[in-house]
């Protein structure tokens, strides 16, 4: 159990994730509003590398959990486009990536796997009626900074690599999977030759702004601006919330019996700190949960 997780139990007033657990399930939504209003109580007494702590701690121990949940299966429609905006053989930065699902579709030209991601429903139709197999190659780099989300990560790609009479990745180092850390100095820890300010694109999808606590934002928007050329282009979504209600940080019992942190900033709380690190926004689209939006550096 993380001390956010000690000190929800504590305001709570419960012995245990277990009870807590006991509690959604005999009423799901008295607790949560237990909770959003413990929440601000509780994050007064964290700083935001407690709350970043946390978050890691959860995944690399319920990575298992996760990479089997089903609304976290198949690429979004956003990822087609990203890679239409971008040259044959680019060069991009995954952050956040996970299981690598996104690295995976990105870096391996294979027409069946591809087809075999594309199968997600977004706005009512399949990705694979709305958008034409890409015929794309990029050269993805993928990070995260869960070693067991890498450690799936890499399993995946060696598992494709053992398709009978498919040899994906023997032909490339791509999709690259790395630990690195968003907030910190990004280039201490790119791969070998791997330089900041050389990627066309970077790509964060329900991850980066999904889980940065409000005084990392900046330190996260610095590294992705400067790890792009000009002109690179960097893809983000994350969950958000209406402008005119507070409530930045969300405390959720998610199905895996944990307490899960996420950042709900509204678009202006992105869009603005990105515009002075050099970061156009040139595009941008909303629903109830999410906002995606797309940037060039200028």
């Amino acid at each position: 159990m993380t001390y956010l997780e000690t000190l929800t139990m504590e305001a709570l007033d419960v012995k245990s994730l277990e009870v807590l657990q006991k509690l959604v399930r005999n009423d799901k939504e008295a607790t949560q509003a237990k909770l959003d209003a413990a929440t601000p109580r509780i994050m007064e007494m964290l700083s935001p590398e407690e709350i970043n702590g946390h978050v890691l701690q959860v995944y690399d121990e319920t990575c298992g959990a996760y990479v089997k949940t089903p609304h976290n299966q198949g690429i979004i429609g956003e990822l087609i486009e990203f890679m239409d905006k971008l040259p044959d053989g680019a060069e991009v930065l995954d952050i956040g990536c996970g299981p690598g699902r996104d690295a995976l579709f990105m870096a391996l030209n294979d027409v069946d796997f591809r087809f075999s991601q594309m199968k997600r429903v977004q706005n009512g139709k399949m990705i694979i009626n709305v958008h034409p197999i890409p015929t794309k190659t990029l050269k993805a780099y993928a990070m995260d900074n869960s070693i067991e989300m890498i450690g799936e990560a890499m399993g995946w790609r060696a598992e494709l690599n053992n398709i009978a009479g498919k040899n994906y990745i023997s032909k490339s180092r791509y999709p690259f999977f790395f630990l690195g850390d968003i907030y910190n100095d990004l280039s201490t820890y790119l791969p070998y030759g791997c330089k900041m300010g050389k990627f066309d694109g970077a790509w964060s999808c329900a991850a980066l702004f999904t889980h940065t606590p409000k005084g990392m934002i900046d330190a996260a928007l610095k590294n992705v601006s400067a790890a792009l050329k000009n002109g690179g282009v960097f893809f983000t979504s994350y969950t958000t919330r209406p402008p005119e209600t507070g409530g930045y940080d969300k405390l959720l019992i998610s199905s895996t019996g944990r307490i899960k942190y996420f950042s709900h900033p509204t678009p202006d709380e992105i869009a603005r700190p990105a515009r002075k690190l050099g970061l156009k926004l040139t595009s941008e689209s909303q629903n109830d949960i999410f906002v995606s939006q797309f940037y060039v550096k200028e």
